[in-house]
């Protein structure tokens, strides 16, 4: 046991080390220029105008959530729920598939699957709602920590070893000799699962991507743990979602996406494995464990660090050719294997995150500017507002603001509302009026009205503004604002 608590430890410092390391760069390469740009975006020189028509707001908490918003989230939870539905029958197919071409052989790998993917199902098929009332509510926590296998984030971990089951014992038949049409029948079962799998993604893609940026006060752990963690999670299963990357986003990621529980587990079972197969040849287990198994995790270990911190150079947008591409593969694949949307977190430059938030502005159908922690010390975003303000309609704007911190932000908004550009699409609002969410100390209430207002605000606008901006599927080249 001593060696594995020795690797362990080993795993956990490279991990923990990877993490900070990452964090580091990531912040020292937000505060400098592109190395690939080669020159700096043009400043704009648009005219300004006085504003000629008086701004005004809606203040919503979870308690003042309209029926039109209910009914406009619960239309688009029946199109998840249909999907899900259809995502589950294709599964219980593959299921039988494991039988039927196994001549029932197959009933190992088929029948947990089947039940499995039903578990799932007759659990799961409310997750598209972060808050319930009564029973339902007080046994989501419960439920979520007992059914984690079935979680529908697993779905396509459990097809892959369905797969490498079915295909282990194919290939068996081969190593013993015993070679029969019963065999082959497994490898059959795994190309009639490919096929429903590719089938299934070609269908979900035909779904409508509710595409949300989110704009944030940077640095603030708090604020990100409500949207990253919170309302995001919930998103993902009506649209993608588009930030910028700072320190504060990572650090959720990491909150959401723990690896060391999974890998030093994945050790221990190595280590028992290998220490079976070298009791089988009498080997030496300390030459086992440290001739053999710890320098090979120290030496695994350094490449893990040094792909994180070269996968962060890969990350960071160069200039709009890259952007265009990360843009251009999320419309071409939408949804991950577990067919939720997929996101895109968007590392930037100094130079370079004004680039990103012009083109997420312009393919967006729905924006959220998440305000909480503004104060007069920390005036970054009111360049973005005033960027918005110039560029973009104010009925896709949601902004999310603390509890008591209103007039600080209505002075902010008038402020940004004084002067417009010329071309500004709200000069010619006669009645323009922007959406504040003011957040309590409830939060799944908090992030149920919140998901509610953005789905409502994106419908409107999709059905009012969207039918003009079809005919480009890519945001204008070379856009290179400066928000000023």
């Amino acid at each position: 046991m001593t060696a594995f608590f020795i690797i362990a430890a080993v795993i956990i410092a490279a991990i923990v080390t990877a993490r900070i390391l990452v964090r580091k760069k990531v912040t020292r390469l937000m505060m400098v220029p592109s190395p690939f740009l080669k020159e700096a975006p043009d400043a704009s020189t648009q005219k300004e105008v006085k504003a000629a028509y008086t701004l005004t707001f809606d203040t919503y908490t979870h308690a003042q959530i309209t029926d039109d918003m209910v009914e406009a989230r619960t239309a688009l939870n029946k199109k998840a729920l249909r999907n899900f539905r259809y995502v589950f029958g294709m599964q219980l197919l593959a299921a039988l598939g494991y039988i039927v071409f196994t001549q029932g052989n197959g009933f190992f790998i088929g029948v947990p699957f089947a039940f499995l993917s039903t578990m799932r199902y007759l659990t799961f098929k409310d997750q598209f709602r972060p808050h319930h009332k009564g029973l339902a509510g007080f046994l989501k926590p419960i439920k979520n920590s007992f059914l984690e296998i079935v979680k529908p984030e697993y779905a396509f971990h459990l097809a892959l070893i369905a797969m490498a089951a079915s295909f282990l014992v194919f290939l068996t038949s081969f190593l013993d000799w015993r070679y029969d049409f019963t065999n082959l029948g497994y490898l059959v079962a795994i190309l009639f699962h490919l096929f429903l799998l590719k089938r299934t993604n070609q269908k979900l893609k035909k779904t409508h991507n509710l595409k949300l940026l989110l704009l944030r006060v940077f640095g603030i752990n708090d604020a990100a743990a409500f949207t990253f963690e919170g309302l995001l999670k919930y998103w993902e299963h009506f649209g993608s979602f588009f930030t910028v990357v700072d320190p504060s986003y990572l650090k959720s990621v990491v909150r959401r996406k723990n690896q060391i529980l999974p890998l030093v587990a994945t050790s221990f079972f190595v280590i028992i494995f290998a220490e079976l197969i070298a009791e089988d040849y009498e080997f030496s287990k300390d030459l086992l464990h440290y001739g053999i198994l710890l320098p090979l995790i120290v030496v695994a270990s350094i490449w893990y660090i040094q792909r994180s911190l070269k996968a962060v150079d890969a990350k960071f947008t160069r200039d709009q050719a890259h952007l265009n591409e990360k843009i251009a593969a999320l419309k071409a694949n939408p949804r991950t294997p577990n067919n939720t949307f997929k996101h895109l977190p968007t590392m930037c430059y100094d130079d370079t995150w004004k680039m990103a938030v012009a083109n997420y502005v312009t393919y967006s159908d729905v924006i959220l500017m998440d305000l909480r922690g503004y104060s007069k010390e920390r005036q970054g975003c009111g360049y973005e507002v005033d960027y918005l303000f110039d560029h973009t309609s104010v009925d896709k704007l949601v902004f999310l603001i603390s509890a008591g911190s209103l007039p600080l932000i209505e002075d902010l908004m008038q402020e940004r509302w004084e002067y417009l550009k010329i071309d500004s699409p709200n000069r010619h609002n006669t009645a323009p009026k922007i959406a504040l969410y003011e957040s309590t100390s409830e939060r799944n209430k908090d992030i149920q009205g919140l998901l509610d207002l953005l789905i409502f605000t994106a419908s409107n606008y999709i059905e009012t503004r969207q039918p003009q901006q079809q005919q480009s599927t890519l945001p204008p080249q070379g856009i290179t604002p400066t928000m000023t």
